[in-house]
C-alpha cells in the first residue's frame, strides 16, 4: 500500500515538474526563436482575454421535484510568450433541489453554494508549429465531503442527460500531460495525432454521520491513458468542411479505502462535424458518439462485469449573419443515453439512462472590436433515469456569455 501511494505521489509531482519545465524550455529557446525570425510570428496573438457568463438551468422532474442551477463561468487566457498560452478557469455555482412530498417523506428545499475546482492549463508549441505540449492542473477548490443532503443533490445533477454545466462540485488534485502532432499531407487536409496521461488524486467525496460519529471514505480514482486521432478537410469549393475526431481512453481501477471497487470500461469517443457556408448563411450538423466496454465491479475477492453507458448525440444548427456585428442561430438536438448497470443486492438497475430533445436559439453580438456577447435560450423535454426509477422531465436553459480581448 505504501508503495502505491508513493507511485501516485511521484506521478503527480512529475506532472507539476513538466508544467515548470515547459516554461523553462520555452525561455531557453527564446534566443533561438528570435534567430529564426519568429519575433513577429505571434501564434497566440489576440488570445489575452477574459470570458465570463451567467447561466441558469432548471428542470421540472415529474413525481420527483425541481432541480435548478445558476453558474457564473470565468476563464482567463494569457500568452506568456508567442509560444506559451496559459489559462485559468473557475465557476461559482448555486444548485437547488425542491423535492416532491410522498407518503413517506415531506416536501423540502435544499441548496448548495460553492465554487468549482480551479483548472490551470498550459500549452506550448514547439518551433516548427507541428507539435503541441499540453498540461493541466486541477486544484481542489470545489466542495467535497458532502453530507447526506448534499450527496442527494449531487446524485441528480451528475446525470448526463440533464446537461448541467457543473455536474460535479469537487474532486481531488488532478493533472494531465499530453502531446499532439499535426501536419498537412494536402493543401486542404489537416491530420493530427495525440496521446495523454491523466493523474487523479484521492479525496473524500462524502461523510456519513451515525450516532454523532463521522465516517469518511477515501476515494482514489484510477489514472487514465488516452490516444487521439483527428482530421479536418475543406472541400474544393471552400464552402463545405468536414472535421472528425476519435479518442480512446483506458482507465485503471478506482479504489475506496485502498480497496479496488470499480473499473470503468474502455471508452471510445467519436466526434463528426459537417459545416456549409454560403455568404451569410451557415449550416452545421454534429454527431457525438461515446461507446464503452463493460464496467467491472469488485466485490470482496470476486469481480463482475456489467453493461456500460453508450451515448449518441445529434445536433443541427442554422446560423444567419445578419450584419458583421449581429448573428442569429437556431438549433435542434437529441440525446440517446443508455445507462450504466449497477447491482444492488440481487437487483440490477441503470443510472444515467436518458432520452432528451432540445430546441434553442442564440443571438450573437459584437458590441465593439474586441468583444463578443452571446444570449441563448433552450427548451428541453424527455425522460431521465435516477437510480431505479424513470422520470419524465422538461427544462429551460438561459445563458448570457461574453468575451473581452485585451
Amino acid at each position: 500500500m505504501d508503495i502505491k501511494i508513493k507511485k501516485s505521489s511521484f506521478l503527480f509531482f512529475a506532472i507539476v515538474k513538466i508544467l515548470i519545465l515547459t516554461l523553462l524550455v520555452n525561455f531557453n529557446l527564446m534566443s533561438q526563436i528570435r534567430g529564426m525570425k519568429y519575433d513577429e510570428k505571434l501564434l497566440f496573438q489576440g488570445m489575452t482575454g477574459l470570458t465570463f457568463g451567467v447561466n441558469s438551468q432548471s428542470w421540472k422532474i415529474n413525481d420527483f421535484g425541481n432541480v435548478s442551477q445558476q453558474s457564473i463561468p470565468i476563464s482567463i487566457t494569457f500568452p506568456f510568450t508567442n509560444r506559451i498560452l496559459f489559462a485559468l478557469t473557475n465557476t461559482p455555482v448555486v444548485t437547488k433541489r425542491s423535492s416532491t412530498a410522498t407518503e413517506i417523506n415531506e416536501a423540502k428545499d435544499d441548496k448548495i453554494s460553492t465554487i468549482s475546482d480551479t483548472r490551470l492549463s498550459l500549452s506550448y508549441i514547439l518551433p516548427g508549429d507541428k507539435i503541441w505540449l499540453n498540461s493541466s492542473l486541477n486544484l481542489p477548490t470545489g466542495l467535497t465531503k458532502l453530507d447526506v443532503t448534499q450527496f442527494e443533490i449531487a446524485r441528480v445533477v451528475s446525470q448526463s442527460g440533464f446537461g448541467f454545466r457543473v455536474p460535479v462540485f469537487g474532486q481531488g488534485t488532478n493533472g494531465t500531460f499530453g502531446v499532439t502532432n499535426a501536419y498537412n499531407p494536402k493543401r486542404r487536409l489537416t491530420i493530427g495525432f495525440g496521446a495523454s496521461i491523466g493523474y487523479k488524486g484521492k479525496f473524500n467525496p462524502y461523510i456519513v454521520k451515525r450516532d454523532s460519529i463521522k465516517t469518511e471514505s477515501t476515494y482514489d480514482p484510477g489514472e487514465d491513458l488516452s490516444i487521439n486521432f483527428g482530421a479536418d478537410y475543406t472541400m474544393q469549393s471552400k464552402k463545405s468542411r468536414i472535421s472528425s475526431d476519435i479518442t480512446v481512453i483506458e482507465t485503471f481501477a478506482d479504489k475506496i479505502n485502498a480497496r479496488k471497487s470499480f473499473k470503468s470500461g474502455r471508452r471510445t469517443n467519436l466526434f463528426l462535424v459537417y459545416s456549409y457556408k454560403n455568404e451569410s448563411i451557415s449550416h452545421f450538423a454534429t454527431f457525438r458518439g461515446r461507446i464503452k466496454s463493460k464496467n467491472t465491479i469488485f466485490i470482496d475477492t470476486s469481480q463482475m462485469q456489467f453493461s456500460a453507458s453508450n451515448q449518441i448525440e445529434l445536433q443541427y444548427t442554422y446560423r444567419w449573419s445578419v450584419t458583421e456585428k449581429l448573428s442569429l442561430s437556431s438549433f435542434v438536438d437529441f440525446k440517446i443515453h443508455n445507462g450504466d448497470q449497477i447491482p444492488f443486492g440481487e437487483v440490477v438497475f441503470e443510472i444515467g439512462r436518458a432520452r432528451v430533445g432540445s430546441l434553442g436559439a442564440e443571438i450573437g453580438i459584437i458590441p465593439f472590436r474586441r468583444g463578443t456577447v452571446a444570449i441563448g435560450l433552450k427548451y428541453n423535454i424527455g425522460s431521465v433515469a435516477i437510480e431505479e426509477n424513470y422520470y419524465k422531465a422538461n427544462g429551460i436553459d438561459l445563458s448570457l456569455n461574453s468575451r473581452i480581448l485585451f
